[in-house]
């Protein structure tokens, strides 16, 4: 009796952890999130929303969705999207809150993308909602770019770039017969030419050919040597510079004096060559008379009057 009793505290227990499991994972699946405060949004589109959706955060899960409530207005119906998110969960004023689809076959959450302010919306506050971004709709769109790119751009650059090729083949076909005979004419001129040049490059010109590189080599050592020789001068003449500027300065006195001395000696010969030259041009001033005087009367070199005492 006694195990019977036991066998069947042993059932009860299992029977209730396997409920205690299975609830907290249906909690887990319906996105509860404890002590939660209440918010909601405005859609004007709550395609894929339902009782439980998720609520996150920058991917980050705060809270479901409690209840759908559609409002018609003047301007139109919208849904209001009562959520609950946890108690401690801090949400920015200007934060905005979107229906996304986290992949074309996930799941549906509403996602608060965080604001940067630095004010807080209080619980039962609204948060902004953003319009949904339909994955499809964008599909829809590029596929209609792509298209039309294709029909009015991709398509027409095609048949011209083909119309372009056809052209071109048919010039190149119609030209080909020349090209192959300027290229057969080309090819025999070559062959000619090299057989003109083998006969030219014989051995006589290899001969002599390398007695001219012999004659470069030898001419380059003579130019190395003779550069040689010239800084050797170089050289020299530097030393003799050198020594020339030492004499100098060994002998500025003498120097000095042989030069003021120089100076003197040309200045009194100047002087000198002064008084020399104004004689020679008395000299020629008499010349002159007595030349002007012998050819107006020769015979004055046989007789000659006495001198009067005046010039």
């Amino acid at each position: 009796m006694r195990r019977d009793n036991i066998n069947y505290f042993l059932v009860g227990l299992f029977t209730l952890i396997s409920l205690t499991v299975l609830l907290v994972a249906l909690y887990k699946i319906t996105g509860r999130v404890g002590q939660a405060e209440p918010y909601h949004v405005y859609f004007r589109n709550i395609a894929g929303l339902g009782k439980g959706t998720h609520v996150t955060y920058e991917g980050y899960q705060v809270g479901y969705v409690d209840r759908l409530v559609p409002e018609q207005t003047g301007q139109g119906t919208r849904y209001r999207v009562e959520v609950l998110v946890r108690r401690d969960w801090r949400i920015p004023e200007d934060s905005q809150a979107r229906i996304h689809a986290t992949g074309l076959l996930g799941d549906t959450v509403i996602e608060i993308a965080e604001g940067g302010s630095e004010r807080h919306l209080e619980p039962g506050a609204a948060i902004p909602g953003a319009p949904a971004q339909d994955v499809f709709a964008v599909l829809n769109e590029v596929a209609a770019e792509v298209g039309g790119l294709t029909r009015d751009s991709l398509r027409p650059l095609l048949d011209n770039l083909n119309t372009q090729v056809s052209g071109i083949g048919g010039e190149v076909q119609a030209r080909l017969p020349g090209i192959l005979g300027g290229l057969e004419s080309m090819v025999g001129r070559l062959d000619n030419s090299a057989a003109r040049l083998e006969s030219i490059l014989d051995a006589d010109t290899e001969t002599r050919v390398d007695s001219i590189l012999v004659n470069v080599d030898d001419m380059s050592r003579d130019l190395a040597g003779l550069s040689r020789g010239l800084q050797s001068s170089q050289q020299a003449l530097d030393a003799l510079l050198a020594d020339a500027h030492a004499l100098v300065r060994d002998n500025d006195a003498d120097v000095r004096r042989s030069v003021v001395g120089l100076r003197r000696s040309v200045e009194a010969s100047a002087r000198a060559i002064d008084a020399i030259m104004h004689d020679l041009r008395q000299a020629s001033r008499n010349m002159n008379e007595f030349s002007r005087q012998i050819r107006g009367n020769p015979g004055l070199l046989i007789r000659s009057r006495p001198q009067t005492g005046e010039e």
